[in-house]
């Protein structure tokens, strides 16, 4: 990570994408949506930063959920109202719900 980390414009995020998807490595990336998603669940410190908020996921989330959960919180993220923070109500959603209870155990 330290060398990607050496090229210029080239954050952790990008750095930890590269290591998770090309180089195998199971990261936890934590893209805007992880990070409001994570916030909103209550799965991260408040007032932690992007880079903790995915130290802390990446520590964390167990390996063999890492690659499946990142694409369904990305997704998820996309298309839920109460995670987009366009819902008028502070809301939970049923799938919310249900991956903290599988995060959980």
């Amino acid at each position: 990570m330290k060398e990607l980390l050496s090229y210029k414009y080239v954050g952790s995020k990008f750095s930890f994408v590269v290591m998770g998807w090309c180089l195998k490595n199971n990261r936890f990336t934590a893209d805007t949506h992880v990070y409001r998603i994570a916030g909103l669940s209550g799965w991260r410190p408040k007032e932690a930063t992007r880079e903790k908020t995915q130290s802390h996921l990446d520590a964390v989330i167990p390996v063999e959920l890492k690659f499946k959960l990142h694409f369904f919180l990305i997704q998820h993220g996309r298309i839920c109202p109460a995670s987009r923070g366009v819902s008028k109500e502070k809301q939970r959603c049923e799938d919310q719900t249900e991956v903290r209870k599988q995060l959980q155990k």
